[in-house]
């Protein structure tokens, strides 16, 4: 870095603990020395840089009907009344009700079979999720920083062997695998004479969903973001963002009543979801001197 004719008949030898140069030899060379040191000698700026991401999710389902069957054995009358309606109406009620009705005219249904049940649901299930993380870090201009936080659960491997020939004995043993959820972020920073970053930016995010059973693994779901943007100093931008809108509206009844539009909920049982999901990642980089 040191032009040859400003070094020429002078030795310099570096003292990195002090971050200095210990120079021997003629008077002017060590001043024109010293004078192009103090014009390329600069305070390397500190770039803070704060992630946040903000992620939402909305869900409503409201399920309804009536079913009707016949079991396997008979059914016990129960469920929940409040909240929300899911009762089940085994073949004791049901012809307790059915005798109620005598003496009413010609209306004489008849007893049920032991088996027979009668489902009535009535429910909504609505939830919002709603969860904001915002990690920090900072390094030096021009230098590349990252961090790793992680969430690690466990699920049951289990395996059977059977041991011997003549008197076989099954041995079952059980192992827990790991499976990992993490959050990564890689930005290195460039910052410009008027106060100008530039980020180079790599944000990988991933997350647990639910089991489709106790015994598997967790479900995972994974996001990743790589751009390369220009902020200014203490300016929040939008990096990124993903927004998913789901409906889903499904049924099983009798054919014809149950396309009816006020009958239906009387000949069928029907299940409507709606689903809403925002995920946006946003950055602020503040410069330090």
């Amino acid at each position: 870095i040191i032009p040859g004719d400003i070094k020429q008949g002078i030795e310099i030898k570096e003292f990195g603990e002090l971050n200095s140069l210990v120079v021997s030899g003629s008077y002017p060379q060590i001043l024109a020395l010293e004078e192009f040191i103090e014009s390329i000698d600069r305070s390397v700026p500190v770039v803070v840089i704060e992630v946040m991401i903000v992620d939402y999710q909305r869900n409503n389902t409201v399920s309804s009907g009536i079913e009707v069957g016949v079991g396997d054995e008979p059914v016990q009358s129960g469920g929940k009344i409040y909240p929300g309606f899911d009762y089940r109406f085994g073949s004791e009620s049901i012809n307790r009700l059915l005798e109620s009705f005598d003496g009413f005219g010609a209306l004489n249904l008849g007893p049920v079979t032991p088996n027979f049940y009668v489902n009535l649901r009535l429910l909504e299930d609505n939830g919002i999720i709603n969860v904001k993380s915002t990690p920090k870090l900072s390094t030096l201009n021009g230098h590349e920083a990252n961090i790793s936080i992680g969430n690690t659960e466990y699920y049951v491997v289990e395996q059977t062997n059977v041991a011997g020939v003549q008197n076989p004995l099954p041995i079952t043993t059980r192992n827990y695998q790991s499976v990992q959820a993490n959050f990564t972020l890689t930005i290195k920073p460039i910052v410009s004479g008027d106060e100008q970053v530039t980020l180079d930016i790599d944000v990988e995010q991933s997350d647990f969903t639910a089991r489709i059973s106790p015994q598997a693994p967790p479900g995972s779901v994974s996001r990743k973001f790589t751009s390369m943007i220009r902020v200014g100093n203490e300016e929040m931008v939008l990096l990124g963002g993903l927004e998913e809108k789901g409906v889903n509206d499904s049924g099983s009844g009798v054919p014809l009543l149950s396309r009816i539009p006020v009958l239906k909920w009387l000949f069928s049982s029907r299940t409507r979801s709606y689903n809403k999901t925002k995920l946006n990642i946003f950055i602020k980089p503040t410069i330090l001197y």
